[in-house]
This record gives C-alpha cells, structure tokens and sequence, in this order.
C-alpha cells in the first residue's frame, strides 16, 4: 500500500496557514508515512496515541512486546537501523554481508522494499521520508548522547553514531556520496538532536496532541550553537552578511534569524534539480525533513528548510544551504568561488523567484572535511572589497557565509571525543583511498611518479605525459598542476599565501570564475 494514504492533506494556499508546530505534532507526523502507525492511532487509547513514537522505536529496533530500548545493549543491525531512517544512503552489494544486513533491515526493521528482480537476485530498497519513524530514532540518539545540550551517555554508553557509519563504510557497505553528503548530513542532525535536547527538559509538552511539537522544533540561532564549537560563538553570531540587500548591510546573523526555526529529523534524497525550491522545503517543513541534493548539482549538497516566524507560508521559507568537501586541497583558508555560487537568484528555476523582491535572508556554509586537525576552525567570510571605480552589483538576496576546516572537536561542537574523531577520519580516509593514493608524496619520488605514469591523462602533471608525449622548447607542457584532484568551483591559489587570508570575491558572476 502507498505511503500517506491516510495523512492530513496540507494546503500550500489557505487563508489560516498551518502553524510548525501543528506541523511538528504528534497527530500530524502518526499519520504520515506507512498506514500501519495511522490506523493503529486511529484506533488507539489515548495512552498509545501519546506512546505511538516510542512504540514506533520498538518496531524500528524489532523488539518483542514489553522489552524496553533504553537498557538495552544493541546489536550492529539494530544500531545501523537507527541511523538508516535518517539518512538515504544505499547500500553496495559487493560481498554477502551487506545483502544480509540489506535483508534483515527489510525484514525485521522496517526498511522499504521498492523493487526485486525474479527470484531476488537483485533489489532495491530505501529509507523513505517517514518523520515518526525519524522521530524514533531520534529519541534514542537523544537519550543516549544528549542531555541539555551536554554530552551525555545512556545506562549503555553514549551512542556513537560516527562509529556505527564508521564501520559500514569500512565494511564497504553503504554509499555516503561522492563528496561525503552523508557525513555532512550525519553532523547536522547531530546538531540538531543536541539543540533539541535543550527543549525537552525545559519545554511542557502540550496536551493536545495535534498542536504538540513545539519541543521538536529547533531555533536558528541554537541549531548553530549546537553545531559550532563555543570559542566561536560569539565571532559566527555577530557575524555579517557577505552579500546583502541595501539596508541590511549591519545586521549581525543572531538578529537576522531571530525569529527563524529549523524542524527536521531526517534527509531525503531527491531526484531532481527543481526539487530545491521554496515550495518544496515549505513542504519538507510539513515532515521534518531537509534534502540530499540530486546527483549533478555540484553547487551545494544538502539543503536545511528555515521557517521565518510559526506560519507555514512559502514567502517565509529559506535555508541553510551546506557544500561538502573532501579534498584536501580545502584547509582553513576560504574559498569565496563556492559559496558564489550557491545563488539563489541564479539558475533557469531560482530558489527566490524575479516576484519576490524582498527575500530572507539564507545561510551558506562550506564543510572542508579533509582540512588537517591543526587548520580545524570555523571562520565567517567577511564582505567583499569592492574597487571604487565599478559599482557594486547588487545580488538581489542576504547571505551569511561560514566555512568549517577539519572534522574534529575544534571545527564542530557535536564532535566531543577522540573515538568520534577517528570514526570520522575512518569515513574520509575510505573515500579519498583512490585520491590519495596518487596524490600522496612518497619517500621514493619513483613510486608516485609510476603510480601517475599508469594514469596516462588524469591530470596535466607531466608524470601522466612523461612516457609517450614530446613537447617542444616553447610548449610548456610539462607545467605543474597545483590541485591533483581537479576539485570544480575553485581558482588556483599561492601556496605561499598565509592560509588564514581569504580568497577575494563577490557575488558577481564576471568577477569570479564560479
């Protein structure tokens, strides 16, 4: 059967719009998603219906009726369950191992079966965008990580969420994207379940079940706290923006986003480019999701919805729009072509429209994974110089700039010990084995220099031309590429250069190359 089939129909246009918190209700997301949590709300006592997320977690996790999740030590698959309901990663049936996990996640925790071929030879299945089952997990991953914004750990230990995609990715069984997407995507929902925290003691839980999600719901301003280290807090909040409309050239972040909420426990991963649109988040705000950008988008990679105030209307929408990066070419030092362009006026479809005159304002960050432990920081990109004799085109919109060096407790708040450091180095050293295999610099100049020569045209590095091409006196052929990787949407820089400056740029198309 269908999912949503017996969901409350949300209108986009109505006279009396939603608010988030209706949104964010425990009514609103039972009934979303497959029709076995719907029905059996439906037709529940009132206790359920107030216990249906926890009953939710016990289906997730395959417990028998009355054995309780919160003392109890998991299993790998249960755990790799947890994680899959939040995050749209695939799986690589390259050994049996992860077909059986595949398998036993269809089977026994709720995982989607969407295709099979004749005789299951072969299978596709996936996570689909089903908040109570999101929420599930969540209260979990709260309760064993989090407590008051505090790290914290359950009557099992804390549960290591970096290790559990650690060790799947080792085991060479899930896919997290080209640029590391799921990594990414794994932080800040890590920031969001630590921001959360801070709700659930402090916030009373409404009795109406239909309007009680104001403890679900995220503010702005504590979402960053909870993802950027408190040393810099204070310079990342007071920062200004990098491109702004005419009037809002002061105005510090932490007043720009007063108002604004974030409410999402799981990513989706769309298929489209037009998927990233201020429709489509007001209706990810409806199931508390934020996006894994489609294949082929190279400008950003994942897309967080922020609601400007509690009503859901699309005028109020915009975002957290966060580029992924895992080359190592990406230190401390910014780079002002990849936030450039993530514009949301560009484009044959723009995120705001020509009509919308008056947009609010978005947030744009780069994570540079791959940045060393000693360059992890986090940085606000300051506002272009601009040349006195041109005037300065206007970029039609209001954007703060971050960008976060390394993956380490100095680069992101939600990193709080050295075991979740090296899970991380693990993810990224898996993705970049190919990558750094060429690129490393070897003791014996030989080594590298073969391992390029069996590699005729990958780069423009003469080791790839050495053997079979003949440049004249004034070619000048065998110049050295700086960057191996060939990473699109940078210029070339000065190794030289103090690696604490920025890049030069603006938001004008002609005077970067984007």
């Amino acid at each position: 059967m269908p999912l949503d089939v017996l969901a409350e129909r949300f209108p986009v246009s109505s006279e009396d719009p939603w608010t988030l918190r209706r949104a964010a209700s425990t009514h609103h997301m039972a009934h979303l998603g497959r029709p076995l949590f719907a029905a059996m709300y439906n037709r529940g006592s009132l206790e359920f219906q107030r216990q249906v997320v926890a009953y939710a977690l016990r289906r997730l996790l395959g417990l028998h009726q009355g054995e309780g999740p919160w003392n109890k030590v998991l299993s790998d698959v249960q755990k790799l369950a947890l994680i899959a309901v939040r995050l749209p990663f695939g799986f690589r049936a390259c050994s049996l191992t992860p077909v059986e996990d595949e398998w036993t996640l269809v089977s026994a925790h709720l995982r989607l079966l969407l295709h099979a071929d004749v005789g299951f030879a072969g299978a596709v299945t996936a996570s689909a965008s089903e908040p109570l089952l999101a929420e599930a997990s969540c209260s979990y991953s709260i309760f064993h990580r989090w407590h008051g914004g505090k790290a914290a750990s359950g009557p099992v230990g804390r549960f290591d969420v970096y290790g559990v995609l650690a060790e799947q990715v080792w085991r060479m069984q899930v896919d997290v994207g080209m640029r590391g997407e799921m990594l990414g995507a794994m932080i800040t929902l890590d920031a969001r379940d630590r921001a959360a925290s801070l709700y659930t003691g402090r916030t009373v839980r409404s009795m109406d079940l239909g309007e009680d999600g104001a403890g679900r719901l995220t503010a702005v301003v504590e979402f960053l706290r909870a993802l950027i280290p408190e040393e810099y807090h204070e310079s990342c909040l007071d920062g200004l923006p990098a491109a702004h409309l005419e009037d809002e050239e002061n105005t510090m972040l932490r007043n720009a986003f007063a108002e604004g909420w974030t409410y999402f426990n799981h990513y989706v991963k769309v298929v489209s480019f037009e998927a990233v649109s201020q429709e489509m988040l007001l209706l990810a705000l409806t199931r508390g999701a934020a996006f894994v950008c489609a294949d082929g988008q190279d400008e950003f990679d994942l897309v967080i919805p922020v609601l400007m105030g509690d009503k859901l209307e699309k005028s109020k929408v915009t975002a957290i729009f966060i580029r992924v990066n895992t080359s190592s070419r990406f230190v401390r030092k910014l780079h002002a072509p990849l936030f450039a362009c993530i514009d949301p006026r560009g484009g044959e479809r723009p995120f705001f429209p020509k009509g919308v005159e008056k947009p609010p304002p978005i947030i744009r960050m780069v994570f540079a994974l791959a940045a060393p432990s000693e360059q992890s920081s986090v940085s606000v990109r300051k506002q272009p110089k601009r040349s006195e004799s041109r005037p300065p085109k206007k970029p039609g919109f209001t954007a703060y700039d971050l960008w976060f060096s390394g993956a380490s407790r100095k680069s992101f708040g939600v990193i709080q010990r050295g075991d979740e450091e090296r899970s991380i180095e693990t993810i990224l050293s898996v993705m970049r084995r190919g990558r750094d295999v060429v690129s490393s610099d070897y003791d014996a100049q030989w080594v590298g220099a073969t391992i390029r020569q069996m590699q005729p045209l990958a780069s423009v590095e003469a080791d790839y031309k050495e053997n079979w091409v003949d440049y004249g006196p004034d070619d000048g052929g065998s110049a050295r590429a700086k960057d191996r990787e060939g990473e699109e949407g940078s210029d070339s820089e000065d190794e030289d250069e103090d690696e604490d400056e920025e890049d030069s740029g603006s938001e004008d198309g002609d005077e970067q190359d984007r």
